[in-house]
């Protein structure tokens, strides 16, 4: 890679938090000096509506949605003005989505994969989900939101991507000194503190997350390390198949 590459990584998202502090919580990404992330739009949440609905939907060549067809012609808009420009769609996978987790990926990755494979710039875009939503990544850096919310969180034991509700937890710890929590203000100032490299220090935890991470480095041109467990970290089956070899 040109040492003075530099990528423009356009953000689709589907929350209202992540179109305000996604570039901050990704922050680590732009210190090597190679990308800068940019949020383009928030666009609205696609979920699978049933089993059988899934069946239809994915591999079958339906015709897209409205919605599905929205995003992905702004995104290949993007793609076309500069071959130096990168697009990420992220999207929460809530637990009453878990068990749709390939459907619900597929619902994003499909339109994009019609409307940009004839153009030839398909690679240049990915879709990721937080497992199971932002608010868990926070809660693996107790300390930082600890520091930024004056609370006194334990460190927690497990998968961050686990946690059940992380949102609602977030609310009740800060409830439980008097205070509130607000998604997007608060959430701001958590994101702009909290370490990417610490929240995937395990290498067996957060696959989801360092799948968007691991995609992301390797298009700016980034070699594997083990900063954030990029080299031997597991990642996310479902939206593995984007990083390639």
């Amino acid at each position: 890679m040109d040492e003075w590459a530099f990528f423009t990584v356009g953000l689709w998202v589907t929350g209202k938090g992540e179109e305000q502090f996604l570039p901050a919580f990704l922050r680590s990404l732009e210190e090597t000096g190679h990308c800068h992330f940019v949020v383009k739009q928030r666009i609205g949440q696609l979920s699978p509506r049933s089993k059988k609905h899934k069946q239809k939907m994915v591999g079958k060549g339906k015709r897209l949605s409205s919605k599905q067809e929205d995003f992905a012609l702004k995104i290949r808009g993007f793609l076309e003005r500069s071959p130096a420009n990168l697009a990420i769609v992220v999207d929460d996978l809530e637990h009453d989505r878990k068990a749709m987790h390939e459907a619900v990926y597929e619902m994003y990755r499909e339109p994009l994969d019609k409307i940009l494979l004839p153009r030839g710039i398909q690679e240049r875009a990915s879709v990721h989900l937080f497992v199971p939503m932002i608010e868990a990544y926070f809660l693996a850096d107790v300390e930082a939101v600890n520091e930024t919310l004056g609370l006194a969180i334990k460190e927690l034991n497990g998968d961050p991507e686990a946690i059940r509700g992380p949102k609602g937890k977030l609310k009740q710890y800060c409830r439980d000194v008097g205070q509130s929590y607000d998604e997007r203000s608060d959430g701001e100032r958590v994101a702009g503190r909290v370490n990417l490299e610490k929240i995937l220090a395990n290498p067996n935890y957060c696959l989801s997350l360092r799948c968007l991470v691991k995609w992301c480095s390797r298009r700016i041109g980034e070699p594997d390390t083990d900063r954030c467990q990029l080299l031997e970290g597991k990642v996310c089956d479902v939206t593995r198949t984007q990083i390639g070899d």
